[in-house]
C-alpha cells in the first residue's frame, strides 16, 4: 500500500466520523431547539459578531458555508420564525442589517448546553479502537491549567 493510499483512507474514515457524528448532533438539536443545526450556527455567529468588523449577512454566510443566496434564504427563515430582524443600514441602503431578537437570546441560552451535551455524547458513543489515537486526542475537552 503506498502513502498517497493510506492517506486516502485517513481522510474517508475522517470523513465518514465527521458525517456520523454531525448527523447525529443535527438530529439532537432539531429535537431540542426545533432548528437546525445550521440556523443555530447562524444565530451563534449573529451573536458573537462585531458590527464594527463589516456586514453581518458576510458573517452568517462564512459560519454556515452557505453562498449568498442560500445565506438569504436562512436569514429569511429566521425572519419568519421570529428569531432575528432585518433592517436595512442607514449608512449604506444595500447593506442588510441582522439583529437576534429576544427570542433567540433564549433559544442561544438553551442551545449552547444542548449543543455541547449532544456533541459530547455522540463523542462518547464512538469506538476508540475504531478511531486513530491523535484524532480521539482532538476530541477531547481540553485541560486548561
Amino acid at each position: 500500500m503506498n502513502e498517497t493510499t493510506t492517506a486516502n483512507q485517513r481522510w474517508s474514515t475522517f470523513d465518514s466520523l465527521h458525517r456520523d457524528v454531525s448527523s447525529r448532533i443535527d438530529r439532537q438539536v432539531q429535537d431540542e431547539l426545533g432548528i437546525s443545526m445550521r440556523e443555530y450556527r447562524a444565530l451563534t455567529a449573529l451573536k458573537e459578531h462585531d458590527p464594527s468588523s463589516g456586514p453581518q449577512v458576510r458573517t452568517v454566510s462564512a459560519a454556515t458555508g452557505l453562498s449568498a443566496s442560500a445565506t438569504s434564504r436562512l436569514l429569511g427563515r429566521l425572519h419568519r420564525r421570529g428569531l432575528i430582524t432585518l433592517h436595512t443600514s442607514s449608512t449604506d441602503r444595500r447593506i442588510l442589517g441582522v439583529a437576534l431578537t429576544s427570542q433567540a437570546d433564549g433559544l442561544m441560552g438553551k442551545g449552547s448546553s444542548v449543543v455541547e451535551t449532544v456533541t459530547a455524547a455522540a463523542l462518547a458513543a464512538l469506538n476508540p479502537a475504531e478511531i486513530n489515537p491523535l484524532l480521539l486526542l482532538f476530541l477531547q475537552p481540553s485541560r486548561r491549567p
